[in-house]
């Protein structure tokens, strides 16, 4: 639902294309759940050009992060298996080689890269697809997530990534500022967010296993700046929900460049080279990391704490040239700095400064303090939030949290108070305190500044220079012309115009786009804190770049093998006559149809070497069932009841467990499918719905009767960790297990009902290739001939319209069982197929058929409810919804029909007791086959000839029967 040809192709056989096209397919929608949660939250759905979401700049679509994609960061699994594979790998792994991209991660690849082609209203889309579906049969939906969710060997297809671990210090942009990791990890915990667990063993000395949700500014686009010829990539970064762990105590690396830019990360950490990724513990004197270039237009994502901009030119200033101890704050000035000192006053006055303010003005200095009695003093203390002693050579912590604005302020008052311009036009900070100056560097690159720190003599200051010597000092110079501008443009200095012509007139120094790395020191064990970032390689911290690290049914090559077993087989009768199902006989049959499935992967020869290695890797195999309607039929339950729910649910489950024992049994004998991994298999079975959470769901209400609770209750006992020991044991043979395919025509060769199917009709008329076949149900007529009903007009007549339900003059108990596909309401046939997918790891095969009647309203609450029940997908018919239609219901012929030859006849034959034994050639005209005990009817037509007739039957004349002693199944005594 992310591809933009999607909207053409939802109306590919709809409208003015209907019938013209695409006819021998049947086409689906793959569905997100966040389209119908899109819906109902009133939000738009992208469409998504996949080609701009290449995760390793090829052209293979394989690649591409919108087809790759699997999984939500929601999902508690999900999280917990990201932080398990990087703690395993280091912390660090490349999205092309992890085993999960996420949908978050590809939708926010395809914002980066500009891959959203439009944004579309679910409500209109999920309009138009209600729509042709109506009118054609046309689009179904296939769930994609629900697949992907109970999908055991997910791990085959590559999906991705998450973070690297920095110390506890080191600052990360948010939206609320730059923050230490150790803070967003506490604050994230307070908060209660929404955690995941990490089950990884590999967590530091006293790390904690749990990981909180927290939001981070991440690169996502790339807008270049320009400035005297040369062009400079900046990074625009928005929020992004993250999650953050503490890993514990390791062994830590302290990066330094020649630059100044610091960071402390674990051994594994990568930066980006001009070689690519590199480990910090491969790196050497000499090579050049990235720097991160953010922006100015990211400003508008950091929404931290509005402050004042006078306090924070007094704040800043106090940082650059003040004193506050445990006595008194005090700023000092050169007398020519009179607009810092008329700022500073004013800050002062608006924190509450009287009386107790005192000015002095010693000629080549001018100072104002305050006690620490005063308001002042607290209202700074406040502010600031730090003891006086600890505000020696950092920024506070509570800076870092301002707004932009705030920043501005505080760098403007600093670097007028510590800075000038040299003669060379570059800009200059001084400082006694060397890690004050690595704060100031990450704080300028969020305006998209750079610089370098070193020392010298400063003997000689420029213009604009302070008016004192200090001795030799750690200076901050920022060259690079862009970034010159921009400090001038979003900073400057509070003088007058000289400064920033200074700056104009300096040298001509080109980008910087590395960090030259001067060493790399063990600094010992250090607590370090991790992130989870969904759809990105990269975050920021301390103003480098660091590194992002962290199915559907048939994966590629793939191939169906199927098998059915016939569930109507394993009805049986008791003495008294009392119909039973033989639990241990299916159990039996399951693991000898399992065998079998299995032994064909391995006889099988394959075209294409890599069709057999797909097949050998996984062993997928398709146990699935038909009869399922005429075993409701033997057992008198009706298909659209409570009770038939109750006993799919219990039979899928008794099948999907004798499966699962049979596949460990021949993995203790022949071995695992190669890629089995008992950490990463999901067994489906623990993702099974509760019946009555299907119901509820549904909203249907109801018991299980007695009879149905006895046929239950003799099925032994089902011990799922009796499972799970055998697989951690042996492992287990083959992936999937359980698919309910069609069975068409293996059905009509077993003389069954197909699939879990609902009878279609009691009697309809079948379109082929090689001709029209009309059909009466063999059940039927043998429930006909117990009530003496078998007569040829009597089926002569149903046969015409399909259906007994509402025919007043036929037994109430054949009303009650006999429900034919049209009969029963479309929430029924969801719910059927809901209840066997809980125990089949495949997929389902199921139509829900609608009477002509069905509105598109029918269709849109069919959709949903499949969605939430949890159906792998859906089809829906509208019957004469098509003009070439497979099946029709009753045997009356439609005028199109008709022209495929006159009808002149009709004979009746009974046949001998198997289905498909008949004889003649199939010549095309209307011929009805029965089944076990079959009536066949012959339709001679013009064009076709004489009509087939079924072996060893006497034919006999039509008459006609009233029955006229009205509804003869009111019996009172009768379950249903």
């Amino acid at each position: 639902m992310w591809h933009p040809d999607v909207l053409e192709f939802i109306k590919s056989k709809s409208g003015a294309l209907k019938d013209t096209q695409l006819q021998n397919f049947n086409i689906s929608v793959g569905m997100y759940d966040y389209f119908f949660e899109a819906i109902t939250s009133n939000e738009k759905i992208p469409l998504v050009n996949p080609r701009k979401t290449s995760i390793d700049g090829s052209h293979d679509s394989r690649r591409y992060a919108m087809v790759k994609a699997r999984h939500y960061m929601k999902e508690d699994w999900v999280q917990e298996f990201i932080i398990d594979e990087l703690e395993a790998n280091g912390g660090s792994i490349p999205l092309d080689k992890t085993l999960l991209v996420t949908i978050d991660e590809a939708l926010a690849i395809a914002e980066r890269e500009g891959a959203i082609m439009s944004l579309e209203d679910p409500v209109e889309v999920f309009n138009d697809i209600v729509k042709s579906a109506w009118e054609s049969g046309d689009p179904g939906l296939i769930f994609i997530d629900t697949i992907n969710r109970r999908h055991p060997v997910w791990y085959l297809g590559k999906i991705s990534a998450t973070n690297p671990c920095v110390s506890r210090d080191a600052r990360i942009l948010t939206p609320k500022g730059w923050v230490k990791a150790g803070d967003i990890y506490e604050e994230a915990r307070r908060r209660a967010s929404p955690t995941l667990v990490v089950t990884s063993p590999k967590l530091g000395v006293g790390g904690e296993p749990i990981a909180y949700q927290a939001e981070l500014l991440v690169p996502i686009a790339d807008v270049p700046i320009g400035i005297n010829g040369h062009e400079l990539w900046f990074k625009i970064a928005k929020p992004v929900k993250s999650y953050v762990w503490h890993v514990g105590r390791k062994r830590a690396l302290k990066v330094i460049t020649k630059e100044g830019y610091t960071v402390v990360v674990t051994e594994d950490h990568r930066f980006l080279t001009p070689n690519g990724w590199k480990r910090a513990k491969d790196l050497k004197r000499g090579d050049r990391i990235a720097l991160l270039r953010l922006h100015p237009a990211s400003l508008l994502s950091i929404n931290g704490e509005v402050v004042d901009p006078d306090i924070a030119f007094a704040i800043g200033w106090l940082i650059g040239d003040g004193v506050m101890n445990e006595y008194y704050v005090s700023w000092h000035f050169n007398p020519a700095n009179d607009k810092a000192i008329s700022r500073v006053e004013v800050a002062i006055a608006k924190l509450g400064g009287g009386e107790e303010v005192h000015k002095t003005n010693e000629g080549s200095r001018v100072t104002i303090r305050c006690n620490s009695t005063s308001l002042v003093y607290r209202r700074l203390r406040e502010y600031i939030g730090k003891d006086a002693r600890e505000l020696n050579g950092r920024i506070p912590d509570s800076v870092w949290r301002w707004c932009p604005e705030g920043y501005v302020e505080f760098l403007r008052a600093l670097f007028t108070a510590r800075g000038f311009v040299d003669h060379g036009g570059s800009i200059v900070l001084t400082a006694l305190s060397r890690e004050l100056l690595e704060d100031v560097l990450v704080m300028l690159s969020t305006f998209g500044i750079a610089g370098e720190i070193g020392k010298r003599d400063l003997n000689e200051v420029g213009s604009s220079g302070p008016s004192y010597l200090l001795f030799s000092q750690h200076e901050l110079v920022i060259r690079e012309s862009i970034s010159r501008k921009l400090f001038m443009d979003y900073i400057g200095f509070e003088v007058g115009n000289g400064v920033k012509d200074d700056a104009k007139r300096g040298e001509d120094i080109g980008p910087m786009y590395y960090a030259e790395v001067k060493g790399v020191e063990d600094v010992g064990l250090k607590d370090f804190y991790d992130f989870t970032v969904p759809g990105f390689h990269n975050y920021i911290a301390q103003a480098i770049i660091n590194h992002n690290c962290g199915e559907e049914p048939l994966l590629e090559w793939e191939s169906c093998n199927l098998g059915s077993i016939n569930l109507e087989k394993y009805v049986r009768r008791s003495k008294e006559g009392e119909p039973y199902i033989d639990w241990e006989g299916l159990a039996k049959d399951v693991a000898v149809a399992v065998r079998f499935l299995d032994n064909v992967i391995t006889v099988s020869r394959y075209p294409l070497k890599q069709l057999e290695a797909a097949a050998r890797r996984a062993r997928k195999i398709g146990l699935g069932v038909m009869g399922w309607a005429h075993m409701l039929v033997k057992l008198g339950i009706p298909y659209d009841s409570i009770d038939a729910l109750y006993l799919g649910y219990y039979l899928a489950e008794w099948i999907a467990y004798n499966a699962y024992l049979a596949s460990v049994e021949l993995s203790r004998e022949r071995g695992p499918f190669p890629a089995w991994d008992e950490k990463l298999y999901r067994p489906y079975w623990i993702t099974a719905k509760p019946l009555k959470e299907l119901l509820r769901i549904a909203g249907v209400k109801g018991e299980v009767s007695e009879k149905v609770r006895r046929l239950i209750e003799k099925r032994p006992l089902v011990d799922w960790s009796k499972v799970r020991e055998g697989m951690l044991r042996h492992g287990l043979r083959n992936a999937a297990l359980l698919s309910v395919a069609p069975t068409g025509t293996i059905s009509i060769i077993a003389g069954t009902s197909s699939s879990i199917e609902p009878i279609f009709a009691l009697a309809f008329t079948r379109v082929v290739s090689v001709g029209v076949f009309i059909e009466v149900n063999s059940l039927f007529l043998e429930a006909l001939a117990s009530y003496g009903l078998d007569d040829p007009e009597v089926i002569k007549a149903i046969a015409e319209t399909g259906t007994i339900a509402h025919n007043p003059f036929m037994p109430r108990p054949l009303r009650k069982v006999f429900r034919v596909a049209h009969d029963i309401e479309p929430i029924w046939h969801v719910l059927h197929q809901a209840v066997w997918q809980q125990w089949v790891d495949a997929g389902v095969s199921k139509t829900v058929n609608m009477r002509a009647e069905a509105t598109p309203d029918h269709v849109r609450d069919v959709y949903v409810i499949a969605w939430a029940l949890g159906c792998k997908g859906i089809t829906v018919y509208r019957d004469r919804s098509k003009s070439q239609q497979v099946i029709h219901f009753g045997i009356k012929l439609s005028k199109k029909m008709a022209k495929r030859g006159e009808v002149l006849g009709v004979e009746t034959i009974r046949p001998s007791k198997v289905g498909s034994d008949y004889s003649g050639k199939s010549t095309g005209e209307p011929s009805l086959i029965g089944t076990e005990t079959p009536l066949n009817v012959g339709v001679k037509t013009k064009e076709r000839g004489e009509a087939i007739k079924g072996k060893g039957g006497s034919r006999f004349r039509l008459s006609s029967i009233v029955l006229e002693d009205g509804d003869v199944g009111d019996c009172k005594s009768c379950e249903y």
